[in-house]
């Protein structure tokens, strides 16, 4: 790799509508393969979810295809450094959502009220605010808000039932919720909503632009961003981490936790070895 053409992941998302998204694939695919961009997007019917790894204009060249066929000149890709790619595979994946919260909220109404860095640390210090972590537990293990709550999800489909259970009577409090880069906050934001609470606010950009456009100092962040491919941990300023990811129950693993006397390389680590 050329210093004139360093590798990037680069990620976006968006809800549109898409009518025909199993007819993307097949051209997708073809672009992904010329462009030799390694990585996952996902399309349905209301729209699509990519991250995506190459030299950056390679990976420009396919978010360029998706904003012409989904006419969004403004979408935002949000883009890290990377020595190599952090993907093996190029996949297209038809799906009926983007991401599941154990329902299907209606996204064409819009999302909760997008806030950046200095609205989000106001939030964080109000009394009168729930913080939500909106990641799977194994993911908040390795960093999170200090202020925020683990909702303790194994999945994000147990949000709905999270959700009615434990939000829609939380009174007169503000729910503020964040998770890596922003989707799965306007699913949350659609189903909270649907259910009637009124103040819902999100990181705008999710984990990932809060630490790019927050200077070090300011940072409330504590611990290291778990993301969804090889890098497994991103530090606060979105290098790798020194992270694997146990293959049975995908807790990120530490030099400490690699070093557990039941953690055996690519079957098990000694969380699965405690049950």
């Amino acid at each position: 790799m050329s210093p004139a053409s360093p590798c990037i992941v680069g990620s976006a998302y968006a809800f549109t509508p898409i009518d025909t998204p199993a007819a993307w694939r097949g051209p997708l695919l073809g672009l992904l393969a010329a462009q030799n961009v390694r990585g996952t997007v996902i399309l349905a019917p209301e729209g699509f979810n990519a991250s995506l790894s190459a030299p950056r204009a390679q990976v420009h060249q396919v978010f360029d295809w998706l904003r012409r066929h989904c006419d969004l000149s403004g979408l935002k890709v949000h883009e890290s450094a990377c020595a190599e790619p952090p993907f093996h595979y190029s996949r297209v994946k038809v799906r009926e959502q983007l991401v599941n919260p154990g329902c299907k909220p209606d996204t064409t109404a819009g999302h909760g009220n997008l806030v950046g860095a200095d609205d989000w640390h106001a939030l964080l210090d109000d009394p009168d605010t729930l913080v939500l972590d909106l990641r799977n537990t194994y993911e908040i293990g390795i960093g999170q808000f200090p202020e925020a709550v683990n909702p303790q999800l194994g999945s994000f489909r147990e949000f709905a039932d999270y959700a009615r259970e434990h939000l829609v009577n939380a009174g007169k409090r503000r729910v503020a919720m964040y998770c890596t880069g922003g989707i799965r906050c306007e699913k949350a934001a659609a189903l909270l909503t649907d259910l009637g609470v009124t103040d819902v606010r999100q990181l705008e950009g999710g984990i990932l632009r809060y630490l790019s456009d927050t200077p070090p100092a300011e940072r409330r962040w504590r611990g290291d961003c778990f993301v969804f491919d090889e890098r497994i941990g991103l530090t606060t300023d979105l290098g790798p981490g020194d992270y694997t990811q146990c293959p049975a129950c995908r807790r990120p693993l530490d030099a400490d936790a690699r070093r557990h006397p039941a953690h055996r390389p690519g079957r098990q680590c000694g969380g699965c070895a405690a049950g």
